[in-house]
Formats: C-alpha cells, structure tokens, sequence
C-alpha cells in the first residue's frame, strides 16, 4: 500500500551522529511509516539536494529566558510558539517586557 506521501532522494540525518544517507521519507496519516529507497506514494516531493530530518522540531524563539520570571506566561512556556514582542524577538527595543510599577 502506498503511502500518503514520499519526500524523495534527500540526504536524510537521523539524530543518531551517522553520517547523512541517500533515502525517501514515507509519510502516512501524518506520521513517518517507513524510511528506505524506492518507496511509494501518492504524492511525491523532490527533496534532492536538500537535507532531510524526519521528526526533528525546532523549538527556538527569542522567548525562552522569560518563561522562567514572567508570571504572564502561564501555559505557554510548554508550547513550541510562544507570542513574542519586539523585546523578546532579537529587536533591540528599550521597551519593558513587564510591567515595573506595583
């Protein structure tokens, strides 16, 4: 059965420190289903000359030290896309990012 959809003929790097391999990604009801060669799909997409990294997400924001000492952030320090504003964007705004009145 093919799968949803096939990444072909990318450079795929797993996390496990090996060296990159020539591979496809197979994706199937949203999740990996297999990686290998020659795997089919309903849809491909050319990822040649392209790096891919199955499962990987990137969690960086210019947010992160705030979770720690702002009270505002409640829930949100868990989630992978905090709000920002330019003081927690890399901007170099001499805006506070909290209140400094009690």
């Amino acid at each position: 059965m093919p799968a949803d959809l096939v990444i072909r003929g990318g450079t795929v790097i797993d996390g496990t420190g090996t060296p990159g391999r020539a591979a496809d990604v197979a994706i199937t009801d949203g999740k990996i289903s297999q990686i290998g060669t020659n795997l089919d799909g309903e849809r491909t997409l050319d990822a040649g000359d392209c790096i891919v990294a199955p499962g990987f997400i990137d969690i960086h924001t210019h947010y992160d030290a705030q979770v720690f000492w702002d009270p505002r952030c409640g829930r949100r320090r868990f989630t992978a896309t905090p709000r920002s504003s330019p003081a927690t964007a890399g901007s170099r705004s001499r805006r506070p990012v909290r209140s400094t009145t009690t």
